[in-house]
């Protein structure tokens, strides 16, 4: 019950007396001496007592009181399977479980109790959200399914174990994820019972090289909290059909500061908690990392070797999927997700309760709080998806190098595009504001093998969604406008820092020619493919498939008309890069139809 004393101000003067009776709490107290003119109010906040004071024939009595802090507790409701006692739950009310539960949505408590072997489940996409501590009773339980959430806010101990489901994404076997536990006390084999025993790993910052890197823990040890960890799949798992993996963690749900002490290099951490983590107040915390690398076995390993990379990255600007078509990470760290960092610094990486946020948050897809402007590219062959890189114009960016905005390249070991600045590897640039279309940002691009590769374009936001993206090919002579084709290229094997460049206008549209639909015709019809061009003559032309698969080619053919009987397959897409005598590169994708 609430205790309430009164305030009561008494001023005698002469024969009047005049008093006030206000309701207050008590909470504290303090002193403190206030002079006014020539009269000396001594007064007290939070004591019963009044303090008097008198000048003259003057008498003042003076008592403040000021409301007491709120303690958890004062409200309470309670859920005994079919209804709340005192009402649904807000902030300020302490919550008991003595049946069962299931969520339809967020709940807010100042503290939790589960007791009477109740069975609680919050469902994915919903948040319990608990000011102060978790008690889960012997014999009850709480469950946090997938993609739902425990978010606390204060720092207060939790007693008595949860159960938090999380699913991988879909493996095959031989495939890894990297885990970290949002509990304490899990064993690594009993979460993954049927994993190789000499087939869970933690990363070494000192390794050099895979093996030296990734060293194989004890299966019976525990997760270490804020430690992240790679399990290859169950032994027993399907090599043809992915399928994910339902992890399941039990233990006491991890609160408060958690400190994870990492050397200066890479390191595998993982996010601590039975909630959500913002990736960009994470970094905010922690300088000394600028980007974050998400594993993702997009493609499975051949021979013991990844032909591609599998490594998608994020910082502060936006994220990078590993690979065309692969999932862009969006600026949440799941509970239970194991990560990558690069620390510039050896010492100690800092999770905080002030970094977590509510399942519901995590379906977000792209974040712009601070104004962007982005466009992602990525690199392909006829085969493979290698890699996709970001660039982006943002608010605090600089044309040099950001410390959590620029991300450099993880895995440098297969064929990339990326951004060079200060002539490394970078797969995620910022750019200054505002944005010139006069800029120029530089590629590299390595090959391992001798082939055709393409550099395609995946989407866009802010300005560039009207904007012009080109690729100038240096060694061709070629500008071509990307978010209309892919640009196709044959390459060597090598590193190539020199070759190509991002610019936004096309510089080598020749002044004489007439821009206008009617300079290029590509069409297809009963005769098969053909090209005209109604002013200068075509000097070279060259015909692929979606894949990347030259179909035909031709040099040397000035006239100004040209048509393709040798494709036979019908109602198939083309793309046909056509080279005009005056030196414009003109490249269309047609759908070829015999009519």
């Amino acid at each position: 019950m609430n205790k309430f004393y009164y305030l009561i101000i008494s001023i005698l003067l002469s024969s009047f007396c005049f008093s006030q009776t206000i309701e207050r709490e008590v909470v504290a107290s303090s002193g403190n001496t206030l002079t006014t003119g020539s009269y000396m109010f001594d007064y007290t906040i939070g004591e019963v007592v009044i303090n008097v004071s008198t000048d003259g024939t003057n008498t003042y009595n003076q008592g403040f009181q000021q409301p007491r802090d709120f303690i958890c507790g004062d409200k309470s409701s309670t859920w005994d399977g079919l209804a709340w006692s005192n009402g649904v739950p807000d902030s300020k009310t302490k919550v008991v479980f003595t049946g069962n539960y299931n969520s339809s949505g967020d709940l807010e408590a100042c503290s939790v109790t589960v007791s009477n072997a109740a069975l609680v489940t919050f469902s994915s996409n919903h948040t319990l959200i608990v000011e102060g501590s978790v008690t889960v009773d012997l014999g009850a339980l709480l469950t946090i399914e997938n993609n739902a959430a425990l978010r606390q806010i204060n720092d207060d101990a939790n007693s008595g174990d949860i159960v938090l489901n999380r699913d991988s994404a879909p493996m095959i076997r031989l495939d890894y994820t990297a885990w970290s536990s949002p509990v304490s006390g899990q064993q690594l084999l009993a979460f993954s019972p049927n994993t190789i025993f000499t087939r869970f790993y933690e990363y070494l910052y000192t390794g050099t090289t895979t093996p030296t890197a990734y060293q194989s823990v004890d299966a019976t040890s525990n997760f270490e909290v804020g430690k992240g960890y790679m399990i290859r799949v169950a032994n027993t798992w399907s090599s043809t059909v992915p399928t994910a993996y339902n992890g399941v963690f039990q233990g006491v749900p991890t609160n408060g500061d958690v400190v994870q002490t990492v050397g200066m290099g890479y390191n595998l951490i993982g996010n601590p908690y039975p909630s959500p983590v913002d990736a960009d107040i994470f970094l905010t915390d922690n300088p000394s990392v600028g980007t974050l690398y998400f594993w993702t076995h997009t493609v499975p390993a051949s021979g013991g070797v990844y032909p591609v990379n599998n490594f998608a990255s994020y910082t502060t600007l936006g994220g990078t999927a590993s690979a065309a078509g692969g999932e862009v990470p969006n600026g949440i760290i799941q509970n239970a997700q194991g990560f990558y960092v690069q620390a510039t610094s050896a010492g100690d990486l800092n999770f905080f309760n002030t970094q977590r946020v509510n399942a519901s948050l995590s379906s977000q897809f792209f974040k712009a709080t601070v104004e962007k402007h982005r466009f992602w590219l990525n690199l392909n062959d006829n085969v493979n998806n290698y890699n996709q890189i970001l660039i982006g114009y943002a608010q605090n960016a600089t044309n040099g190098f950001d410390n959590l905005i620029d991300g450099k390249t993880l895995d440098k070991s297969n064929s990339m595009i990326y951004n060079l600045i200060d002539n490394e590897e970078y797969v995620i640039q910022g750019k200054a504001l505002p944005f010139n279309d006069n800029d120029v940002v530089e590629l590299g691009f390595k090959a391992i093998n001798d082939g055709v590769y393409n550099i395609s374009f995946e989407t866009q936001d802010g300005l560039f969604e009207t904007q012009s993206i080109y690729i100038h090919d240096k060694y061709e002579g070629i500008i071509h406008d990307v978010k209309l084709t892919p640009y196709i290229f044959t390459s060597q094997s090598g590193v190539f820092n020199d070759r190509f460049e991002v610019v936004y206008k096309d510089g080598l549209i020749d002044n004489d020619l007439e821009d206008n639909s009617n300079v290029l015709n590509v069409f297809s019809n009963d005769n098969g493919l053909n090209i005209t061009s109604s002013l200068i003559n075509l000097n070279e032309v060259i015909v692929f498939d979606i894949l990347g698969r030259k179909l035909f080619e031709k040099k040397n053919i000035n006239s100004n008309t040209l048509q393709i009987k040798s494709i036979l397959t019908n109602n198939m897409t083309l793309i046909v890069k056509t080279k005009l005598t005056s030196g414009k590169i003109d490249t269309r994708k047609i759908i070829y139809q015999i009519k």
